[in-house]
């Protein structure tokens, strides 16, 4: 870095006419016959003895290590002309493969790294005219850039604010301590003090990824390269409380009515962006409004024919405000207050306790139905359905 703040001196250093001038310049960069760099300017002046040139309007095209483009555009540069590495001053503008635009201002390029670095406002948004589907306008903004060109991934060092739109009433907020995207995994990470608003949702956690997938796109015979034009669309969002598995802190997030409080916090969207299910993964709860609690390992809250429905797994706990059931493996139905418990279920209130191979009850309607049960059932107080399984 500090060679690259010399580099940028040499801005105003060379005293007198520069060595040569040439308009229309263009620097092309190779490495065992494969381009790495190409490097276009309106005008050029090079300064021989300080190995120095100034360049102005400039568009820098360089490739990754997996063969993608970034473009860099800035009216004044300057450049070492041994080494290739330039500072950008004043308002750069970079453009991933991945379709997004990150502007800032003074960006440094060192060529033996592939890194650019910048510690000024960033903001990020998607190309124009950029097939993103999910993601239409979307911006992000923080402070502080840098990209590894060598491996696709770019980060937003500190300040993170983001917004989605995605219709005129619905906005998706998304704060953090930085953001980095990484193209070869698809992935977007906020991390660090991460808040999520949406009005259907809410989030509060430490990391939190934004996985995408590709859809398909037929090949276009005019233009190879159109063939990875096909939008993007989200697949999931990600919240954890840590990276470390022996952690013990939890993410928060609350769902329509229901909080949960988990280790880890899944999202699902469907084709359209909109949300399909969630998963609370790791010592999960969730506080229903009408004071219910479930606990277990895994809860997955999914829509089946239309209906929301929520499903345990491993150490499964239910209570509500008179009874208290446990079992491996359950499912609810919130609307009309039925549970199913399976594998070693047992039912207890303040007077009696019951256990089957299943057990049917509801919250609602006060009946209950267990098959295979034993244990006392005080018939006075529940409705019970008897089948030949009973």
């Amino acid at each position: 870095m500090k060679r690259l703040q010399v580099l940028f001196a040499a801005l105003i250093i060379p005293a007198g006419r520069p060595d040569i001038e040439i308009k229309n310049f263009n620097l092309v960069e190779s490495h065992l016959a494969t381009r790495s760099m190409e490097l276009q300017a309106g005008s050029a002046q090079l300064f021989q003895e300080e190995r120095i040139g100034l360049l102005h309007k400039i568009l820098a095209k360089i490739w990754s290590n997996q063969g993608s483009i970034y473009e860099i555009q800035a009216q004044v540069a300057a450049i070492d002309t041994l080494k290739q590495s330039f500072r950008t001053e004043g308002m750069t503008t970079i453009s991933t493969p991945d379709s997004y635009s990150l502007e800032t201002s003074d960006v440094s390029y060192d060529a033996e790294t592939k890194t650019l670095r910048g510690s000024q406002d960033v903001r990020l948004a998607p190309l124009t005219g950029a097939q993103m589907q999910g993601a239409q306008n979307f911006k992000l903004q923080g402070r502080g850039l840098f990209v590894d060109l060598s491996r696709d991934l770019f980060r937003i060092e500190k300040s993170v604010r983001s917004e989605q739109k995605i219709d005129p009433k619905i906005t998706l907020k998304i704060t953090s301590k930085s953001f980095e995207f990484d193209s070869s995994a698809e992935r977007a990470r906020f991390v660090n003090n991460v808040t999520v608003t949406h009005p259907q949702y809410s989030m509060k956690g430490k990391i939190l990824d934004l996985l995408f997938v590709q859809l398909p796109s037929p090949p276009s015979k005019k233009d190879p390269d159109l063939e990875n034009t096909a939008p993007k669309m989200l697949r999931e969002m990600f919240l954890q409380a840590s990276t470390d598995p022996k952690s013990s802190a939890k993410v928060q997030a609350a769902v329509d009515t229901t909080t949960f409080l988990s280790k880890g916090f899944r999202i699902l969207f469907g084709p359209d962006g909109t949300p399909t299910g969630s998963e609370a993964i790791g010592a999960a709860e969730a506080k229903l409004d009408n004071g219910i609690v479930l606990r277990a390992e895994k809860l997955y809250s999914f829509i089946e024919d239309d209906v929301q429905k929520i499903r345990m797994e491993e150490n499964v706990e239910i209570i509500t405000p008179t009874r208290r059931a446990q079992c491996q493996q359950a499912l609810f139905t919130p609307s009309t207050g039925d549970f199913v418990l399976e594998k070693i279920a047992s039912l207890s209130d303040e007077e009696q306790t019951i256990r089957g191979e299943r057990i049917y009850f509801s919250t609602k309607n006060n009946t209950l139905r267990v098959e295979k049960a034993s244990g006392k059932i005080n018939r006075e107080k529940v409705q019970i359905s008897t089948s030949p399984k009973d």
